[in-house]
């Protein structure tokens, strides 16, 4: 039968409490790949809310203990590669290959950025001031807003989210309603890598 959508909010799982939501295999469109609930204006507040609540948390932890969330991550995407991309290809309609392809590509990006601990922190910058230089430093802005498309449904959503989890930032993320499926498995990768409640928040509708 269809897979199950869920909301993912404080790092627990529910039912939506919103209008019905079926994702279609545009080839077959008779046939019901994933179904569930969108969320509804209260639940999206309690995600931003529970973001929020984890958000010194997790800007707290050291880069290399965020990144290494991320790797764990790509571990679990790179295990399921090949299941998750056919659901990507039955969801979204690329070819098999492609389907497979771009979930191991979600993976390499998460790799990427998970690895951001072992690279150069911040930039100096010669000052026109005499005796002066200037230091570049990066710090979490706080809660992001993620609202991605629907053509790359795990990549884009990777790139996105990656950066903003690994720099310290909490995430909002509202997925594509023709492929919430392949979000729900983004975020069971995360979930299932450790990231703390909280941290990252999907809610579909």
């Amino acid at each position: 039968g269809p897979a199950a959508l869920r909301l993912f909010i404080g790092g627990q799982w529910h039912d939506g409490g919103g209008s019905t939501i079926l994702s279609h295999n545009p080839a077959r469109p008779d046939v019901v790949v994933a179904e569930g609930s969108s969320g509804t204006v209260g639940e999206l507040g309690n995600a931003v809310d529970a973001a929020r609540a984890a958000q010194g948390g997790w800007a707290a932890t050291p880069l290399h203990q965020r990144g290494a969330v991320l790797a764990a991550a790509a571990d679990v995407i790179d295990r399921h590669a090949e299941a998750w991309g056919l659901e990507l290809t039955t969801e979204e309609g690329k070819t098999l290959a492609e389907g497979i392809g771009e979930v191991r590509r979600a993976a390499q990006i998460l790799r990427y950025y998970g690895a951001e601990g072992d690279r150069p922190a911040g930039e100096i910058f010669s000052s026109p001031r005499a005796g002066e230089q200037i230091l570049l430093t990066r710090k979490p802005i706080g809660v992001v807003a993620a609202i991605t498309p629907f053509n790359f449904p795990i990549a884009i959503p990777a790139w996105k989210i990656a950066p903003a989890l690994v720099y310290g930032n909490a995430v909002v993320w509202k997925p594509a309603s023709a492929v919430p499926l392949l979000a729900v498995r983004l975020a069971e990768a995360l979930a299932a890598a450790g990231l703390p409640a909280g941290v990252l928040n999907l809610v579909m509708g």
